[in-house]
């Protein structure tokens, strides 16, 4: 029988390119738009099903920032959908996944409760809606964290991750360690920690927080005000979102034990391909990097391509060739192949 709870706080077109046995193997997941682009993810990911799956909008990102945390908790996708209709390719792949449980992320101005009663006709149906992106990720970190038991650990310590609620750069790059590892996502602004962010600090009592981004993005002020909480704080952060990507991909590898033998790389100047992309690169342990643009690899990315080119088997692109040209995939896995 289907159910719609509402929790409130204030309240594949798969291309491999065959590549001598020496280079890294590049791959493309990517459909003709951002929908399509999410359920061929999915279709990668999860070939055999899955058990529960996260749905958020298509048209914002917002409220999908959180997603790949509770999506790792209940071992499912993150799936996208038009606000007032359940779009039908995201359908079909609820229908092959068969989940028992799909989590609507926002209230009904994000995901319509028209969308809520087409999917209640099959699956159980769980909305978790804040009164902004800030409660919502801390509602979403709730439930990731009550679902899977805790707060995944690193470096002996229960670990969040911080990110802007600004942007999606910084959240999206994180959403593979999230989903991995079991580290909710929290957002801040520049300069304000969200009164729903503290609270979800002092509620789930992690040990430590890794902020990511410099202090143009998050200030030195919500760094002291998330250590006045009791919490160790580490900083990373480049100069820009791309600097930012290549530092936390480093940084993952050595503190949250990912693996360096993949690399995921999407579009860092748009973040649809990027929202869902956090559960498959999740489930293979790999970093996530940014490129430019779609015609452009851009410095951060190449550098951490070839700095562990010894490494790297696996080099695969989300999006179309609108999101990331074959020029820009050719490039990484040259980057990644070492002479």
């Amino acid at each position: 029988m289907s159910r719609l709870a509402i929790i409130v706080s204030a309240v594949v077109t798969v291309t491999a390119l065959a590549l001598p046995a020496s280079a890294a193997a590049p791959a493309r997941i990517g459909g003709p738009e951002r929908v399509a682009t999410a359920a061929q993810i999915a279709d990668v990911a999860f070939p055999g099903g899955a058990s529960a799956a996260v749905i958020a909008r298509s048209d914002d990102f917002p409220d999908a920032l959180a997603a790949s945390a509770l999506a790792g908790a209940v071992d499912g996708p993150v799936l996208l959908t038009h606000p007032t209709r359940l779009s039908p390719r995201t359908a079909a792949t609820l229908r092959r996944l068969a989940p028992g449980r799909v989590y609507l992320l926002g209230g009904a101005t994000a995901v319509s409760d028209a969308v809520a009663r087409t999917l209640g006709a099959n699956v159980d149906v769980v909305r978790i809606a804040g009164a902004d992106r800030y409660e919502t990720a801390a509602d979403v970190a709730r439930e990731a964290v009550r679902v899977r038991g805790g707060i995944g650990v690193s470096a002996g310590r229960t670990t969040v991750l911080i990110a802007s609620g600004q942007n999606a750069a910084d959240a999206v790059t994180s959403s593979s360690t999230a989903f991995a590892g079991g580290h909710p996502i929290l957002l801040v602004t520049q300069r304000t920690l969200p009164a729903p962010t503290r609270q979800a600090l002092r509620d789930l009592a992690p040990e430590g927080a890794v902020l990511l981004g410099g202090t143009a993005t998050i200030s030195a002020t919500v760094e002291a005000q998330i250590r006045d909480l009791g919490i160790a704080v580490t900083r990373v952060g480049g100069a820009t979102r791309f600097d930012t990507a290549e530092r936390f991909a480093e940084f993952s590898v050595e503190r949250f034990d990912q693996s360096d033998d993949q690399v995921v790389l999407t579009r860092g100047d748009l973040y649809p391909d990027a929202l869902a992309g956090g559960p498959l690169a999740g489930k293979a342990s790999a970093p996530i990097l940014l490129t430019q643009s779609p015609t452009s690899l851009g410095g951060p990315a190449e550098r951490y391509l070839s700095a562990n080119c010894a490494d790297i088997d696996t080099v695969r692109a989300l999006g179309g060739r609108a999101a990331i040209s074959e020029a820009v995939l050719a490039r990484a896995t040259a980057a990644a192949t070492c002479d």
